[in-house]
């Protein structure tokens, strides 16, 4: 009896696995093509110089993404019941930030300038 319920719990793990797996590799492939997509209509639209800045940008601003988001969404995703104390630090904390990465981002390109 025990035998079977360790199976049954092992093939339903087995399963959400393989479906979060699925879902997983679904949206990364979605992402990659709508980032292709992106970049062909701008570079349509844009003059060769001007795309070049934007793919120069696009560098610093996904690092900067890297560092906002800093797993918050793990941490709330593995919590089993996040409280309101918690989703509100983890929304003021991304928040903050993101206005840190804003910052570090805008007073480079100022300094550029200069």
């Amino acid at each position: 009896m025990e035998g079977t319920t360790i199976s049954a719990q092992t093939g339903d793990l087995k399963r959400v696995v393989v479906r979060g797996l699925m879902w997983t590799g679904a949206g990364s492939v979605w992402h990659q093509l709508v980032q292709v997509a992106t970049s062909l209509i701008l570079a349509r639209l844009l003059t060769p110089e001007i795309f070049g800045l934007v793919g120069m940008a696009l560098v610093f601003t996904e690092v900067a993404q890297l560092f906002v988001d800093f797993g918050l969404g793990l941490a709330i995703v593995q919590t089993r019941q996040p409280s309101s104390v918690l989703l509100s630090s983890c929304f003021w904390l991304s928040c903050g930030a993101a206005t840190v990465a804003a910052l570090v981002l805008s007073s480079a390109a100022l300094a550029s300038r200069c």
